[in-house]
């Protein structure tokens, strides 16, 4: 049995598979046209294998970008205790004690 799920028929349910199948616009291989897509029992679509491979990248890059900015917090905090340990020792007051 076929059913279809959201108006306008652009996706028709499969209940036997518990997927939906139907079309949107989208771009692949520089190829902008309307392509058949796999969708949940909510209607959201699947995301192809070069959006899970993009949102990885995204992910990795932002985790890189986190990782680099926590690096140079802890620097700049570690030169600032050094440059204040340096002002007491130089007023004379050892911050090692």
């Amino acid at each position: 049995m076929v059913s279809l799920l959201l108006e306008g028929g652009r996706m028709v349910w499969l209940p036997e598979v518990d997927l939906g199948i139907g079309c949107e616009q989208g771009i692949h291989d520089g190829w902008q046209r309307e392509w058949l897509y796999w969708y949940d029992r909510f209607g959201k679509r699947f995301p192809t294998a070069q959006e899970r491979a993009a949102k990885a990248e995204a992910i990795a890059i932002q985790e890189r970008q986190e990782k680099l900015q926590e690096r140079f917090a802890k620097q700049q905090a570690e030169q600032k205790a050094q440059r204040l340990a340096e002002m007491l020792r130089a007023i004379g007051i050892n911050p090692d004690d």
